[in-house]
């Protein structure tokens, strides 16, 4: 652009900061910028522009790292920006290491990748996931984000599978530092008592800080409101404060925004710990200790410190005066919209049991606040035992509302935060034992073993039990070289006994001249998730090919928790599904390098056979 032509830098800048900062163009538009006339790039190094930018790219970040980033560049968000942008670029390149390798060099990459796993590469693993896919596995136009009329990315959905792993492990790690924080009996801790519940969230691959605190904010700003509109004073120490009534107020609040005490088989649903499941719009009925969850989590940011009881049978409040010199704490039923609270006279153990009529045998947690050690231990005994119910089938209802996959996150979840409390010397004593998190790892969170489960103890390292490391356990990785007499190919879908399979590999034993009787074919099922072994002959002898059409293709996508994983696209020439095949990702082409040609061949064939009988029927 000519100078004479140029508009003053002043508005170069508004309309550089009217640009949506989350959308990757609007850094490319910003750096065009820079190489333009002197007036845009005097405007594109302003600094409101990067903040711009900054913070619209960025929402999430590791704390720590964030507030010395800001310290070293001053305050710079173009130099700031520059360290998150090549942070980010690292771990894209680390995790594209793991998606095109297999065997022991992934698990290698795989550790290698454990380096970045931080909050923040958050942002930058949300845009990888939303990479456009192939067209025809999207939805119908304006249905859901992925029927956007744009051109897919390469490899759109090994990298979103990745991608979503590499974040569900950056949720998962996090929840496993902050339950490892938690301070066992007598014992002070960073944590707090919404760690205890937050960390479950991330094992629906939801981000605890997003999540709970964002939540929680909200909520408390809304009571803040309610209490005020009601008369009711906040600050203790200013006349008219009543605590008694404010924490009445504050759950009639909570019963009004939603919340309830759940009844029936939904008492016994494993999501009941999750605030993910609780505090969305609409809220979910609940059992009493994640009711006391939301009920603590307002009261901290309305000043009033209430704390979990290990009461027996029911979780209750204990409620703590904001005046050390006078009793007054509190226990309180959050459950029961018409109890009281009960104003204890004295701070003293003995007199408190005394004045509830309890046991003189009761456990000081009755009615002081609990070790979070204990109600973390508690939390995870509720969804033990709402997995154990529904392995006894004592109530069907719990079986229709919820799915397989929950029930496998949600033990999966137990037996990391159970694992995650274990180096306190309290339940050592007590007995509890570690458990094999590595079995228990679902088949779609691909690095929790090196980043998750190692994390937790460096003496969990069991055996993988991933679809890799069952196709592991039937194949070797080295490069396979075709022979005339194999007819099938990785990315081929069959049929067998009714149930669709797609072939992820073969090996043939021996020399290539083999007969096919020494030769394995692998096969994944569609809706199991599991891998299947076949001699040749049987597969010969056994599969059918089906026509494999968009209909079919987006089936097996949705029935199959790794598809992503497998597969990049589908091939699909004709209508009908004659001559369709599924693309391979890298990973699982590295040991079969001719099978894209074959397969190309193989689709050429079918096509030309199609051509024929209509040839044929005119």
């Amino acid at each position: 652009m000519s100078e004479r032509l140029a508009f003053p830098v002043e508005i170069y800048v508004q309309i550089l900061n009217d640009l949506p900062g989350r959308v990757p163009s609007s850094l490319r538009a910003v750096v065009s910028c820079l190489s333009a006339s002197s007036a845009l790039r005097a405007a594109a190094l302003n600094r409101s522009v990067w903040r711009n930018l900054y913070h619209g790219r960025y929402t999430n970040c590791d704390d720590g790292r964030e507030e010395a980033r800001r310290e070293l560049c001053e305050g710079d968000f173009r130099l700031v920006f520059i360290q998150r942008y090549t942070i980010d670029r690292e771990a894209l390149r680390a995790l594209d290491n793991v998606r095109a390798s297999q065997g022991d060099e992934q698990s290698q990459a795989s550790r290698a990748l454990v380096a970045h796993i931080s909050f923040d590469v958050w942002d930058a693993l949300e845009l990888e996931c939303m990479l456009p896919i192939p067209r025809i596995f999207r939805g119908p136009l304006g249905d859901d984000p992925d029927s956007r009329d744009v051109d897919a990315a390469p490899h759109a959905l090994s990298r979103r599978f990745w991608a979503r792993a590499m974040r569900g492990a950056i949720a998962r790690s996090y929840a496993i530092q902050r339950w490892k924080a938690i301070p066992a009996l007598g014992e002070d801790g960073s944590a707090t008592f919404e760690d205890v519940l937050s960390g479950f969230s991330a094992f629906m691959d939801e981000s605890p800080k997003e999540v709970c605190v964002a939540e929680l904010d909200a909520l408390a700003n809304r009571c803040r409101q309610y209490i005020l509109a009601l008369g009711l004073e906040l600050d203790h120490e200013r006349a008219g404060y009543n605590l008694p009534a404010l924490v009445e107020a504050i759950r009639d609040f909570m019963y009004d925004e939603g919340f309830g005490v759940a009844t029936g088989y939904t008492f016994l649903h494993p999501l009941n710990q999750f605030p993910c499941h609780f505090l969305r719009e609409g809220r979910s009925t609940t059992i009493p200790l994640p009711l006391i969850w939301v009920f603590a989590g307002i009261c901290r940011r309305l000043g009033i410190q209430a704390d979990p009881t290990n009461t027996p049978g029911k979780v209750l409040c204990h409620i703590t005066s904001p005046d050390p010199q006078q009793s007054g704490d509190m226990l309180f039923d959050v459950c029961s919209r018409t109890t009281p609270p009960f104003v204890f006279s004295s701070r003293d153990f003995t007199a408190r049991l005394a004045e509830l009529n309890l046991s003189p045998f009761s456990s000081r947690d009755h009615v002081f606040p609990a070790a979070l050690s204990t109600i973390l231990r508690r939390a995870v005994l509720n969804i033990q035992n709402a997995s154990r119910e529904r392995d006894d089938d004592a109530d069907p209802g719990i079986m229709v509302i919820v799915s397989g996959k929950t029930w496998l996150r949600t033990n999966y979840a137990a037996n990391v935060a159970s694992t995650a409390i274990l180096h306190h010397a309290h339940f050592l004593n007590l007995g509890y034992f570690s458990v094999d998190l590595s079995s228990s790892i679902p088949a779609e969170w691909a690095l929790d073993q090196e980043a998750v489960v190692e994390a937790v103890s460096t003496t969990l390292r069991g055996a993988k039990n991933d679809i890799a490391a069952q196709l592991a356990k039937i194949r070797d990785f080295r490069i396979q070289q075709r022979t005339d007499w194999l007819k099938t190919f990785v990315g081929q879908v069959v049929l067998l006994g009714g149930q669709l399979y797609c072939v992820l590999g073969w090996r043939i034993r021996g020399m290539v001249s083999a007969a096919p009787l020494h030769s394995d074919i692998q096969l994944v099922a569609a809706s199991q998730d599991t891998v299947l072994s076949l001699k040749h002959p049987d597969f010969t002898g056994r599969a059918v090919v089906p026509r494999l059409t968009a209909d079919v293709a987006r089936t097996l996508r949705q029935q199959l928790a790794c598809f992503d994983r497998f597969f990049d696209d589908a091939i699909i020439p004709r209508e009908d599904g004659r001559g369709g095949r599924l693309v391979p990702s890298k990973e699982f082409l590295v040991g079969y390098p001719d099978d894209m040609e074959y397969g190309a061949r193989w689709t050429e064939e079918k096509l030309k056979q199609a051509e024929r009988e209509t040839r044929t029927d005119m």
